[in-house]
């Protein structure tokens, strides 16, 4: 299990939960369902038995979801 944080900016510790919500929409459009904490921190706990290949897709969907806003 991991969590991703959102904050608003490099070096920055103030949490953006508008920022997250944003990201959490475009992961849904994008077929990426992550659960969201607090607001402000995704966790993700892929299940059990879920392959390397899924894993590798959901990370490549993260990866161009956090391309896309510029984060």
């Amino acid at each position: 299990m991991a969590g991703i944080e959102i904050v608003k900016g490099d070096g920055c510790k103030e949490n953006d939960p508008a920022l997250a919500l944003r990201i959490s929409a475009l992961l849904w459009k994008a077929g990426l369902w992550c659960q969201l904490q607090s607001g402000t921190v995704f966790r993700i706990g892929p299940r059990i038995n879920c392959t390397s290949d899924e894993i590798a897709r959901g990370l490549e969907v993260l990866e161009e979801v956090f391309d896309r806003i510029g984060t």
